[in-house]
């Protein structure tokens, strides 16, 4: 259920990658680590800092979303994601997972977003509300922190900005949304790698 929207997505990103592509014979060589773009992503991962920018060497991002039922409980999960490439390419992505009774309206997805501190959820049926967060590395091994144990003691999540998307290159997202988040990455043996100083500004809350 977890890439219920992924046909979506890359399609998305599809239209994305063919405009970086006239954009990028005129951009400015600057610092991997500088900040330039509206929308990206900075943190050290497995203590490698990374810096993935916007329409900046190969790098998209876009809203995503996935949902399904678990039992009698439906699940929504709303979120952002950065990816390099297609399938196999570098990602890091967040998500919202929040459980009702039924199918949420719109309004109840905006609603998901709320500016303050998250605890990390889980989509595991005895899993709980809250932030997920992925990566995918350079070898193609996904890490997540719900992944394993899914121990997170001492980890962070906050949601610090969440405004409407007055974006016109990309509509297909309702809003824009900052996170700040530390934590522990699980790959599905149990392995873990830290997560450190991370924020993610970039699309959510697909229209």
């Amino acid at each position: 259920m977890k890439n219920l929207l992924l046909a979506s997505l890359a399609l998305i990103m599809l239209s994305l990658f063919s405009c970086e592509k006239d954009e990028e014979n005129d951009e400015v060589l600057l610092p991997s680590n500088e900040i330039t773009a509206e929308y990206y992503f900075t943190g050290t991962i497995n203590s490698e800092k990374l810096t993935f920018q916007y329409m900046k060497n190969g790098y998209a991002c876009g809203a995503s979303e996935s949902a399904g039922n678990q039992g009698s409980t439906y699940y929504e999960n709303q979120g952002s994601k950065f990816q390099k490439g297609f399938g196999s390419g570098q990602s890091i992505s967040f998500e919202i997972l929040k459980r009702f009774p039924n199918s949420p309206s719109s309004e109840e997805k905006d609603d998901m977003f709320v500016l303050g501190d998250y605890e990390y959820g889980s989509n595991n049926s005895n899993g709980k509300n809250g932030a997920i967060v992925t990566y995918m590395d350079l070898d193609g091994v996904i890490w997540s922190s719900e992944y394993g144990p899914g121990e997170q003691t001492g980890s962070s999540f906050k949601l610090v900005e969440h405004i409407p998307n007055g974006d016109q290159s990309y509509l297909f997202a309702r809003n824009i949304s900052k996170v700040q988040f530390s934590c522990k990455l699980y790959n599905e043996e149990g392995t873990s790698i830290n997560a450190t100083d991370c924020e993610l500004r970039g699309f959510t809350v697909l229209n």
